[in-house]
């Protein structure tokens, strides 16, 4: 996977002071900031914010690819944003400004995406237009619906959905799927194939960090199982195919050996050796069949709301860019200084991430909750709080632990600002059965919310032992023993095995007392 990211550990240059002109006249200082002037705008799409330095009929066309593959990939897989983080793009001009803000490394890519705890981003150079350029952004943002959808599909899928999805064209009034990709076909009619079961049972690191050879077969091979098995002339028909997919996505790790080959058996009745001759047949000598789509049912271009930028604000949105990118200093000082003056929670947001770059917990907390303070509607903040303080509070499981009063009012208002931001999400739900299992006295009314969401959730044993602890908080012992009974028909985690065990002995031993 072509991540673009960086790593957590980095070295914060000296802050420069910047330069002045040396003509008398010009007494102003030098911009730091590539590219910031009153030329840019602001557009907003029911899912993307994009800062543009292009004319509106290409800011607008931006958009709507990107609302079209996110609304195509979503639907076809049968998926949702469960646990949502805004993303903002980025458009520039010239090649000159977007140099300026992609990390060094990165050679002449021509997209780039960064994903991070409270935001996504993704810069457009003025080549986007260009296939390579496209499909790398596709392919990234793919990645970015799968994390956000709560799913964590063994490598191989992973890769193979990115690579399948990014090919995804607009020609005129209907979506183009599934066109192949040449250097993928002709590395695979060129090469020996990876064997299945390596194939289905690479870990990222045996991938990313394997010769460039290996890799690229890995995301070549990924790719061409997925085309077979939605183009191909395969004798499964897709509506088998679907079910193995969803269960390879929604699996909490990935599947051993023994059972990705009964799975595959099941949904296409070929084991791994007849799947190997019936891919290899296909890549080397099959037809590569694609799909004329209508357009899925999104809003319309014209419907996007633009306005301009001040130059104060562009420039204060290319130093976010330029602080989340490269950690530049000029960026973190103008970031400070917004923190006070200017886009307040916006600021703190970017502040609070750069600390948790650092393993600095504490103060991206202090940074999150001072932005929730200030009003941030971020769904990914309350998110990360939530994941911070169940963290602390939760870590071991105490029978008599009991929440401050203070802290168990604060962790639900902040759980249920999450939820009312992103209600489709898991982990909300997850951390709100925790604070009532352990606050002084638990919200009924929270609890049912819990429970009403159990099928979406992804932590069902833990939550589980949190609905079974409220159940012995209020002394419905029948209620618990039930609940504590159902997690011994599942392959439980210790730590979860051991609270069933304590609250088993406690229940017992209040029976036996006559409580």
């Amino acid at each position: 996977m072509r991540v673009l990211s960086f790593q957590r550990t980095f070295v914060i240059a000296a802050l420069l002071v910047g330069g002045w002109a040396a003509s008398p006249a010009a007494a102003a200082p030098k911009e730091i900031f590539a590219g910031a002037d009153d030329k840019w705008r602001r557009y907003e799409s029911p899912h993307f914010e994009l800062f543009s330095h292009v004319d509106d009929a290409d800011s607008r066309a931006v958009l709507h690819q990107l609302e079209l593959l996110r609304s195509f990939f979503l639907d076809s897989n049968r998926l949702s944003e469960r646990q949502p983080v805004p993303v903002s793009v980025y458009a520039f001009a010239t090649q000159k400004e977007f140099d300026a803000y992609k990390p060094a490394n990165f050679g002449n890519a021509a997209g780039l995406y960064l994903s991070r705890p409270d935001r996504a981003v993704i810069l457009l150079a003025p080549s986007r237009q260009d296939e390579a350029a496209r499909r790398i952004v596709f392919h990234e943002y793919i990645h970015h619906l799968v994390r956000v959808s709560g799913m964590t599909p063994p490598t191989w899928l992973n890769e193979g959905l990115a690579e399948l999805f990014s090919t995804i064209e607009l020609r005129g009034d209907k979506m183009v799927f599934g066109a192949p990709v040449p250097y993928h076909v002709y590395r695979l009619q060129n090469s020996e194939f990876i064997p299945l079961a390596s194939l289905f049972s690479a870990a990222p690191a045996e991938v990313h960090t394997g010769s460039d050879s290996h890799s690229g077969r890995f995301y070549a091979q990924a790719w061409a199982v997925l085309h077979y098995w939605y183009f191909g002339a395969t004798r499964t028909p897709r509506e088998k195919i679907h079910p193995l997919l969803s269960r390879l996505l929604s699996a909490r790790t990935p599947p051993t050996h023994d059972q990705m080959a009964r799975w595959l058996l099941e949904a296409t009745g070929e084991t791994y050796t007849q799947l190997q001759q019936q891919l290899v047949d296909y890549v080397r000598h099959g037809k590569y069949g694609t799909r004329a789509l209508p357009l899925p049912k999104i809003a319309g271009k014209e419907t996007y709301q633009a306005r301009p930028m001040a130059r104060a604000e562009a420039r204060e949105r290319l130093a976010e860019l330029a602080f989340r990118m490269r950690r530049d200093p000029h960026g973190h000082l103008a970031m400070l200084e917004a923190a006070k003056t200017g886009d307040t929670i916006r600021a703190l947001e970017t502040l609070g991430t750069d600390a948790l770059l650092d393993s600095n917990d504490h103060l991206a907390q202090e940074r999150w909750e001072a932005a929730t303070a200030a009003g941030s509607k971020n769904p990914a903040i309350y998110h990360e709080l939530g994941v911070q303080e169940s963290r602390r509070w939760f870590a071991q499981f105490d029978l008599y632990f009991r929440l401050p009063e203070e802290r168990a009012k604060k962790l639900r208002g902040l759980l249920q600002r999450s939820i009312a931001y992103a209600p489709d999400q898991a982990e909300a739900y997850e951390m709100l059965a925790w604070v009532e299992a352990t606050a002084p006295q638990p919200d009924i009314a929270n609890v049912n919310l819990v429970q009403s969401r159990f099928d979406t959730l992804n932590q069902k044993v833990r939550t589980i032992v949190a609905l079974a602890f409220v159940r012995v908080r209020t002394a419905d012992y029948a209620g618990a023993t039930k609940l504590l009974d159902a997690i011994d028909q599942t392959e439980a985690e210790l730590a979860a095995c051991e609270a069933v065990k304590a609250m088993r002995r406690f229940i017992e031993a209040k029976t036996a007392a006559g409580n």
